[in-house]
């Protein structure tokens, strides 16, 4: 039996799997990283992100959707070539840095979009939250990264 997925609940499972992902790029990056204080940040970031991902796992399962995770092998590619990328630029951590500054740019943009549907205002308020500390992620990791 199939089981058509609405728009709102597509777009949730979007920014679900790319908070998941973002999740795993985060620890993985805090192993290799040279900076005690930029792994320090990089804790703080997921730390949160953890009872976020909670709540838009609530959020989906109170639409009557199953949450989705990201897919393994292609987040495994994804870390192999952002640890390559890295051991090639000149600058590691600053290479590092900017790469998880683009993927919240990522991020926001997927809840940008989700937040122009036409969703309950309690999934509305959620993805607010999920904006701010998409927004304040990507504020922290600018200055700890240098880019201004």
């Amino acid at each position: 039996m199939f089981y058509i997925l609405s728009e709102v609940e597509v777009a949730l499972n979007e920014v679900l799997i790319a908070f998941h992902k973002s999740i795993d790029h985060y620890e993985d990056a805090i192993k290799s990283i040279h900076d005690k204080d930029k792994a320090i940040l990089f804790r703080g970031i997921v730390t949160p992100r953890k009872s976020l991902i909670a709540a838009l796992t609530t959020a989906i399962r109170d639409l009557g959707d199953l949450p989705s995770e990201p897919d393994p092998d292609q987040e495994t590619t994804e870390m192999i070539i952002e640890r390559v990328g890295a051991s090639l630029s000149e600058d590691d951590d600053r290479y590092i840095i900017s790469t998880r500054i683009a993927a919240e740019e990522q991020i926001q943009i997927l809840v940008s979009q989700t937040r122009e549907l036409d969703i309950a205002e309690s999934v509305r308020a959620l993805l607010s939250d999920v904006s701010k500390h998409v927004n304040a992620t990507i504020k922290a990791l600018k200055i700890q990264g240098g880019f201004h």
